[in-house]
């Protein structure tokens, strides 16, 4: 008990807790003793506690980005169950980190431990022998969004409460209070959003004086713009999973497949007026969930529950967060047959360190840090008395398929094909090509006329025989309609000044926002997969020039690398249909660019071609050898109009959508560089000359208070002068 008493002694503090439970010796003795869910080990003398190393008490203060780090490598150094491996970088450079502990003999045989993982993953299945030596794997996802900021500090104390313990732990039948590290690999990932959390801690420092000020509309608990939740370009990364629009999304997801865990819980805070939420989870909770996820959500809540209610702490299931949009935390776990879990704790981006609730109560940073700790190992507990039905289950559930066997299939010549089809092989879903014409019965994606249609070699193809067809399907198909009678509950709840019981997304489709034409046939099409998703494009510099028809981010990316390269361009405002030097002619639509021949333009479109530009390739560049036209106006119609170098300003600042303007920043930073682009603070515009400008653009926005009165007249003249 003494040793014990020093292992969690830095958790809990000595005075009231948020659930006005007694002091702190009355919490712990519950804590160690009464709970069979929640039983601390002793703990390992030589392993050092963060309170040792950091020099202060978990829940005194927040902890920079490279402190924790700092500290799981120390732990690492220390301890032969704990290994630290990175696994990217963040748009600001910080590391991406996993913490891996185990049993040492685990440790040093990750390698197959990771290749079993995969092969139950592709759907294959294992030997007894290999069966019975594989451990379950328990990924603990901590600060996804960086102003829910107790959530970081909480990987520290679970970090060392594992390593450190002391004893066997088993999961033994006869003793299911202990846990053995050969059954468990837990993955401890610190801080999924460093750039958030960091923006969020070192502004409240500035904010907050010599001592915290609990008054709930003090300065220091308010953010500034625009805030800490979304990471460098202002996305929500727990958003990000279907899309892979950020590096931080793309680093996890690519580590996420190298590991393949059973469990992953993804650790949040909300609303301060709040207690605790686990699962399982509200309605509505879309159909391809299968009824074996649904039950394990319910074993794994009633093991935070036991020991919530042994603290007399207390908490809510089955409300607030649906199972509905597949690009949370847990949704898109659950969707690779993992079981996904959000854990939520009131706080949120104004709590700050001590904060004074309108009842009395007062929510301390101790006491957010205290219960994710609880519900971390009670996870980890719970896990490990369930590794081998977690494992089967898991296998099963990539073996085996809930959704109707059919293909997708969309031609590879429209914009953005080529980088659906990339997107659907990063998730790890397979993608095929038609070998050769093809002439099939299909039917639009959400329509139900079948028509026949010929599909041309190229065409992409994915079906949803293949272990992740759950994940295709979803990804996919338009949502299915919500319960009629649920959505009139909601609408009276709105109508009657209560709130709506779902949480944000109701409609995706990744061929609809893609803008890609997809069609269905019912059964498997075979199509020979590829792992070859690169486009470079037709590249070509005729007598007169060149045309590049529109196709989607690939083409503004080329222009955006041509007008860096001072490359003129003119554009069609009409169609017209040209005669190429193959005896074919060729119909190009409004909007399509003409490059002039002129000097340089053949090494620009050679550099550009051969980078590619990331996922969006290299547009096609057609060699024009005559301006004589087919049908509608020729090149050097006064139609076929000069393209100026557009200087374009975005507005941000406090009033101005953090996520509509970070969205604009990465299109133009990330996607299409190249053109003269510039943030600007709305609340600065009397301090630079508008006429700097020909564009400015405004994202969603309070703009009465993101400009106030001398901005509204200052862009009010600008527009009028034209």
């Amino acid at each position: 008990m003494r040793a014990a008493l020093v292992c969690v002694g830095f958790l809990l503090f000595v005075s009231p807790l948020f659930s006005s439970t007694p002091p702190v010796v009355e919490v712990i003795r519950p804590l160690l003793a009464a709970s069979t869910e929640l039983e601390l080990p002793e703990v390992d003398d030589d392993t050092p506690s963060p309170q040792d190393y950091l020099g202060y008490s978990i829940g005194d203060r927040f902890t920079f980005h490279h402190r924790i780090l700092d500290y799981m490598e120390h732990l690492a150094a220390a301890s032969d169950r704990v290994m630290v491996q990175p696994y990217g970088e963040s748009w600001e450079g910080r590391p991406l980190t996993l913490v891996v502990i185990s049993s040492p003999d685990n440790l040093g045989r990750l390698d197959e431990i990771r290749a079993n993982a995969q092969r139950l993953a592709d759907g294959e299945t294992l030997d007894a022998e290999t069966l019975e030596n594989q451990p379950a794997i328990v990924w603990l996802a901590f600060a996804v969004h960086g102003n829910e900021s107790s959530v970081a500090e909480v990987a520290m104390p679970t970090a060392y409460l594992i390593a450190a313990s002391q004893g066997t732990w088993s999961g033994a039948e006869d003793d299911p209070t202990r846990l053995d590290l050969d059954d468990l690999v837990v993955i401890i990932d610190p801080m999924v959003n460093p750039d958030g959390r960091e923006r969020y801690v070192h502004g409240f420092l500035d904010r907050r004086g010599l001592r915290a000020d609990p008054y709930a509309d003090s300065y220091e608990h308010q953010e500034s713009w625009p805030g800490g939740r979304t990471n460098h370009y202002s996305v929500d990364l727990n958003r990000d999973w279907p899309w892979q629009t950020q590096i931080e999304s793309r680093h996890r997801l690519e580590v996420y497949r190298a590991w393949e865990p059973q469990v992953y819980v993804d650790y949040h805070e909300m609303g301060s007026t709040a207690t605790y939420y686990f699962p399982p989870a509200a309605d509505p909770v879309h159909d391809f969930y299968d009824d074996e996820a649904m039950a394990w959500f319910d074993v794994f809540g009633r093991g935070n529950a036991a020991v919530f209610d042994q603290l007399g702490w207390t908490y809510y299931i089955r409300e607030d967060f649906d199972l509905y949009y597949p690009g949370y935390g847990d949704t898109y776990p659950t969707l690779r047959g993992s079981v996904g879990m959000t854990y939520e704790m009131a706080g949120g981006g104004r709590a700050g360190s001590d904060l004074q609730l309108a009842d009395g109560r007062r929510l301390t940073l101790a006491d957010r840090v205290a219960r994710h700790t609880a519900t971390a190992i009670a996870t980890v507990g719970t896990a490990a008395r369930h590794h081998r039905e977690l494992i089967d289950t898991f296998a099963e559930r990539r073996r085996t398929r809930t959704v109707p066997i059919r293909s997708y299939l969309w031609s590879a010549d429209q914009a953005e094909a080529t980088e659906m089809a990339r997107l659907f092989d990063r998730h790890g879903i397979h993608v095929g090509q038609l070998a050769a014409a093809t002439t099939l019965q299909v039917s639009m994606l959400g329509g139900d006329s079948p028509v026949e249609r010929q599909l041309p070699a190229g065409t992409w193809v994915a079906d949803t025989d293949q272990p992740l067809g759950e994940l295709l399907a979803m990804l996919i198909e338009p949502p299915p309609a919500l319960d009629e009678a649920w959505v009139a509950e909601q609408r009276e709840r709105i109508e009657t000044g209560g709130f709506l019981e779902f949480f944000d997304i109701s409609a995706w489709s990744l061929p609809m926002a893609y803008n890609v034409e997809t069609w269905v046939v019912e059964g498997v099409i075979e199509a020979p997969d590829t792992d070859d998703f690169t486009h470079r494009g037709e590249r070509g510099t005729g007598r007169v020039g060149s045309l590049v028809p529109p196709q989607g981010l690939a083409s503004w990316a080329l222009l955006g690398h041509l007008a860096k390269h001072d490359i003129a361009m003119r554009w069609l405002r009409e169609p017209l249909t040209l005669s190429h030097g193959d005896g074919g002619s060729r119909a190009y639509p409004a909007g399509t660019v003409f490059l002039p021949r002129q000097e340089g333009l053949a090494d620009a479109l050679a550099l550009a071609h051969s980078r590619g530009f990331g996922d969006q390739g290299s547009a096609d560049v057609h060699a024009v050898d005559t301006s004589w036209t087919e049908e509608g106006v020729s090149l050097g119609s006064g139609s076929v109009t000069p393209v100026i170098p557009t200087r374009i300003g975005l507005l941000v600042g406090e009033g101005v959508n953090p996520y509509s303007a970070g969205t604009l920043w990465h299109l133009f930073d990330v996607l299409a560089p190249g053109f003269d682009f510039h943030r600007l603070d709305a609340s600065l515009l009397g301090r630079f000359d508008l006429d700097d400008f020909d564009v400015l653009i405004m994202p969603d926005g309070r703009w009465s208070q993101a400009l106030g009165s001398s901005g509204g007249d200052l862009l009010t003249n600008w527009v009028e002068g034209g």
